[in-house]
């Protein structure tokens, strides 16, 4: 079952009404994007220029052979998000004292549920745009199998979670990968997922900040390209009763295989809101950009938390988890000119440890930002994946 978004008086966002035709021979893809009436009109990115390199390549290969556009429509996912969560239910916040561990002088971090990547807004800019993509990975079971358990990781780029604050809000969108026990086998899935996370200070957590499943097919060795902006305000929505919004735009690529031909599908750009916490609308300060694979929490069960699957990419399966085209850009405001574009070259690392007291004599890592990096632009993790 699909569904669109809607806007704001039903779900947590807006879809354009209006869709592009499918590109053909004598209408190739990028004829949408070098038209700016045509980008207006669907609401596509503009390029950003010679002066941000990486956004700019991003920008170009991202237009370059689709073979589909599609509205973006959610569909029922890993996680039931129609029902209400119970109160007794609290977030993943609520459950760590300090989900990221920071050290002041120190640009490596530990965490007990991201590894990853950071770059910090400066002289008092905004990120307010973030690029990237990955190769959808093969999810297996690591530690001790047990079919009771369910394996959970996710891979996606997006804005702030760099340090416990109490105005914590998160737009992201990424993948999730899934492994369950069923019909006498371990199955793993794949989805394509966003949301606008938010901290919900110790209430009961709203459906409106859990993740959204889209209609996007994903596998492993699909390139997956995504782009997150944070705009002043979008054509549904009156910018007086959201001051700032993010705009999403996801695209799978599928390399040729015996059972399908080559596709590349973009989900047009749409927007979605930030979400009400205790009767007050949080807002993004655009303080960090991240790249981050995560194991994500049981938020209906918190003490039967999700396993983290190993992670690995490649023809044989064997390489690590790779984030490229890794660049995020400042501007005074969300909707300004963009100011400066931001790379790995000054960047905060992550790597996740089982969920045990740091300093611990049996601390592992479970998922390592690995060093030195491959560029200023790509790095990789690998994610080992754990059973406690």
């Amino acid at each position: 079952m699909s569904c669109d978004l809607g806007g704001p008086g039903r779900c947590m966002g807006c879809v354009n009404p209006d869709m592009p035709p499918q590109p053909t021979p004598a209408t190739p893809s990028d004829t949408l994007f070098l038209e700016q009436a045509q980008r207006r009109r669907y609401w596509l990115p503009d390029p950003p220029g010679a002066g941000f390199p990486t956004l700019q390549d991003f920008w170009d290969r991202l237009r370059s052979g689709i073979t589909e556009y599609r509205r973006a429509t959610t569909i029922t996912g890993p996680d039931p998000t129609g029902a209400p969560i119970p109160a007794t239910v609290r977030s993943a916040a609520d459950l760590n004292d300090k989900p990221i561990q920071l050290g002041r002088r120190s640009r490596v971090s530990h965490s007990p549920n991201w590894s990853g990547a950071s770059v910090a807004a400066v002289d008092s800019s905004t990120l307010t745009q973030i690029v990237g993509r990955w190769i959808e990975p093969v999810s297996q079971p690591s530690g001790t199998l047990d079919p009771a358990r369910t394996y959970r990781s996710s891979l996606w780029i997006g804005f702030n979670g760099h340090a416990a604050y109490r105005d914590a809000a998160m737009p992201q969108i990424g993948t999730l990968q899934e492994i369950v026990y069923a019909n006498g086998g371990w199955q793993p899935r794949h989805w394509v997922w966003f949301e606008w996370w938010a901290d919900s200070q110790g209430g009961p957590i709203d459906p409106s900040v859990l993740p959204c499943y889209l209609d996007l097919p994903v596998q492993p060795g699909d390139t997956v390209w995504c782009r997150v902006d944070l705009v002043p305000s979008d054509p549904a929505c009156p910018a007086a009763t959201f001051p700032h919004v993010a705009r999403l735009c996801v695209c799978v690529e599928h390399p040729a295989d015996a059972a399908s031909p080559a596709s590349k599908i973009l989900v047009m750009p749409f927007v979605i809101y930030p979400p009400v916490v205790d009767a007050v609308r949080v807002k993004v300060t655009g303080s960090t950009a991240n790249w981050i694979a995560e194991l994500p929490s049981n938020v209906w069960n918190p003490r039967n938390p999700w396993l983290l699957p190993r992670l690995r990419t490649g023809v044989a399966s064997d390489q690590p988890v790779t984030f490229a085209h890794c660049a995020a850009a400042s501007a005074r405001d969300p909707g300004a000119p963009l100011i400066a574009e931001h790379t790995l070259a000054v960047s905060r690392r992550f790597h996740m440890y089982s969920g045990l007291p740091r300093g611990d004599a049996s601390l592992k890592p479970i998922a390592t930002c690995l060093m030195p990096r491959i560029s200023d632009t790509a790095f990789a993790i690998q994610v080992d994946g754990n059973d406690a």
